[in-house]
């Protein structure tokens, strides 16, 4: 699984484990600011006075806000000059949005599984086997002659149409996966 896509959903699911950590700890203090014996804030005040990682790492919460967060992630990840970047950023997932599949309870997990594979290029397609045997792009292709990449095979191949799939891979197909534009203007690879 590349790093740049392992990234973007680590960087998001920090944000969201962030928060919530945020709002519990304020709570907690808030709840037990006039309790002298409390544990919590015992705990809280031993933590403090001797510097300790836990109580470094709740000082930082003070200053998180999730918003901005999220918005210095998404301008770090579109201004990335790096391929992977690019190519999440660009065809996989312009909006930078979570997919419908990772909050839905009616999908299948293999078929999530599987679809995120896609969007990380952890998959067997020509694309990456040809990375990793070092073979110039051009010359990884599909057996319809087209560079066989992500975009290729879900926008674009005629062997991976939804009309020519058979049950059950025409589950797997989410037209909002990967989008046609704007790498429609890909050139030769995209037939």
């Amino acid at each position: 699984m590349p790093i740049e896509g392992k990234y973007v959903h680590n960087q998001i699911w920090e944000l969201l484990v962030r928060s919530a950590q945020k709002k519990l700890i304020s709570k907690l203090i808030a709840e037990r600011a006039t309790m002298l014996d409390d544990p919590f804030n015992l705990a809280l005040g031993i933590a403090c006075e001797a510097r300790c990682p836990a109580a470094r790492y709740i000082s930082t919460l003070d200053s998180f806000d999730q918003e901005d967060d999220a918005a210095a992630l998404l301008t770090r990840v579109r201004q990335s000059t790096r391929t992977k970047f690019r190519t999440y950023a660009e065809c996989m997932n312009p909006d930078l949005t979570v997919h419908d599949m990772y909050t839905s309870t009616d999908t299948i997990k293999i078929y999530r599984i599987t679809a995120t594979r896609v969007q990380l290029s952890s998959h067997n397609l020509a694309v990456k086997r040809g990375h990793w045997s070092r073979q110039p792009r051009e010359e990884r292709l599909c057996e319809c002659g087209a560079i066989q990449d992500e975009q290729h095979m879900a926008a674009y191949c005629p062997r991976h149409s939804p009309h020519s799939r058979k049950p059950p891979a025409d589950r797997l197909y989410s037209p909002g996966l990967v989008r046609r534009s704007p790498c429609a203007a890909d050139g030769p690879s995209h037939p």
